[in-house]
């Protein structure tokens, strides 16, 4: 089912899964293999495990691993205990223990993020989220639990240009642009004020940065401004960080 759902863009995407999400995701194929794993979905054993044992979600696959743990148990083929006997007359198995080992193998070629533990019974929403709710810091909203399948579905939709076959392919980010690491420079500036006592006073201001330059310029103040060595002075600043 999530295999055809993510063919038409819905994603199953859970941050906090509830043990009863987790018990009812499927053993085979599961969207939270861990891919660092060998993967055994098909098979001989896998085939019987689906077949004859019902073994569909990971709550049927955990019930069966728990017989490792039965102390009547036999690690054998020929284990008489009451559950291999049983698989054995009524379920057509040749080999339950091959079977309840492969169960327990394949629940952990999956990220244990999805696999319920015995601690994380009624658990909804992480422990530090339920310590701030407790002492109501008022910082944060803690997150809902979810417990349907069904909340955990978000659905991707197709911009007009887009094309319909989804590519596996990830996103690129864009790199950043290299910037040159800024150096240290000496520059000069002057302002200087020709009749500044009277109206005819005018002021230019200069940049000197080393000789043949293209940064050494001369600027003349508009006769609208002050017409001073300290507005001359400022000019020349300006124009030096232009």
């Amino acid at each position: 089912m999530i295999k055809c759902l993510n063919k038409y863009g819905i994603a199953f995407e859970a941050t906090y899964p509830s043990t009863a999400v987790q018990k009812g995701m499927p053993l085979w194929h599961h969207p939270g293999e861990d891919h660092q794993k060998r993967q055994v979905n098909n098979g001989e054993v896998a085939s019987c495990l689906r077949k004859n044992h019902a073994s569909i979600t990971i709550g049927n696959g955990m019930d069966l691993a728990k017989r490792l743990e039965d102390p009547l148990h036999e690690g054998k083929a020929s284990c008489d205990c009451v559950a291999c006997e049983e698989d054995r007359t009524t379920r057509g198995c040749n080999d339950p223990h091959a079977c309840v080992r492969s169960a327990a193998s394949r629940l952990r070629q999956i990220l244990p993020k999805w696999i319920p533990t015995p601690d994380e019974e009624g658990r909804q929403i992480p422990g530090t989220f339920q310590t701030a709710k407790e002492e109501e810091t008022g910082l944060f909203k803690p997150p809902n639990g979810i417990s349907t399948i069904s909340q955990d579905l978000r659905a991707m939709t197709l911009r007009i240009d887009e094309p319909k076959e989804r590519t596996a392919t990830p996103v690129q980010r864009r790199r950043a642009v290299a910037r040159p690491i800024p150096t240290k420079m000496e520059i000069h500036i002057s302002g200087v004020t020709h009749a500044p006592s009277s109206n005819r006073a005018r002021t230019a201001a200069g940049v000197f940065v080393k000789s043949d330059d293209e940064g050494n310029k001369g600027v003349c103040i508009p006769s609208a401004e002050e017409q001073s060595q300290y507005v001359a002075e400022l000019y020349a600043a300006l124009a030096a960080v232009r």
